[in-house]
């Protein structure tokens, strides 16, 4: 992504989003509805937001992790496709989640992204997850690494 402002790294990812949305629709990552938020290209720092539905909880009411893990991933894949523009592949080679307090499906999960490093064939991200009305409380957190496969 050669953003240098927010509204075109903002731009840039719901594009991506779109573009997820018209060639799989109803897939897992559709389904999180992932909106994008504030985006400072300049500090590698991105906010994205997920709307969980009950489907996604545990017989405890709160987000299943596995479900959690798919939100943080697609989200970081997300701008893994986004910083790439589109011209590679970006699978998810690594991730490591940790869980801190429970998601509740009630509210929207804010995601916080990061990009800890760069290079020619590899994309170090970092993730945090919160309840929005909770934003104090850090619910879950995520380090990745994603391939870089060029296709130009």
């Amino acid at each position: 992504m050669n953003a240098e402002n927010k509204a075109d790294a903002q731009q840039a990812l719901e594009e991506v989003l779109h573009l997820l949305h018209e060639k799989a629709p109803n897939s897992i990552g559709d389904r999180l509805h992932l909106q994008v938020g504030n985006c400072d290209p300049r500090a590698g720092d991105y906010t994205l937001y997920a709307q969980a539905e009950p489907w996604m909880c545990n017989p405890y009411g709160t987000l299943h992790g596995g479900m959690i893990s798919t939100m943080m991933d697609q989200a970081m894949g997300t701008l893994a496709t986004c910083l790439t523009e589109g011209r590679a592949l970006t699978p998810t080679v690594q991730l490591n989640l940790t869980f801190h307090h429970p998601l509740l499906p009630a509210q929207r999960t804010v995601l916080y992204l990061h990009i800890d490093a760069a290079t020619r064939t590899m994309l170090h991200l970092r993730a945090e997850a919160y309840n929005e009305q909770e934003p104090q409380k850090l619910c879950a957190s995520a380090t990745a690494i994603f391939y870089i496969k060029r296709m130009d």
